[in-house]
């Protein structure tokens, strides 16, 4: 999930509580999924107005910024599944149009 200010990496309990929102230990050498999310993190805050204070959300300025981030998405999503041990379960709450 992508949330303004939070890391796009949610870490999970069995209960479905958030544990943290940050790479794995496990992946902490994976530097390209480390690299492409915080691009993903990057791209979505540029969508807010955040100046201390007004917060609002404006868009991408542009077409093809939507269209980079959903490709970083997709990137994301591959570099995870890709790397995902067989006992984690991966929930993909993004909505990027797939």
């Amino acid at each position: 999930m992508v949330e303004y200010g939070a890391w796009p990496l949610w870490i999970l309990d069995k209960d479905g509580f958030v544990i943290d929102t940050k790479m794995p230990e496990e992946w902490s050498d994976n530097k390209v999924l480390e690299g492409t999310l915080n691009k993903i993190q990057s791209l979505y805050e540029s969508e807010f107005v955040n100046d201390g204070r007004e917060f609002r959300f404006v868009g991408f300025k542009a077409p093809k910024e939507y269209d980079d981030y959903v490709e970083l998405i997709k990137s994301a999503r591959s570099q995870i599944l890709k790397n995902l041990p067989s006992d984690w379960t991966f929930i993909d709450e993004v909505n990027d149009g797939k």
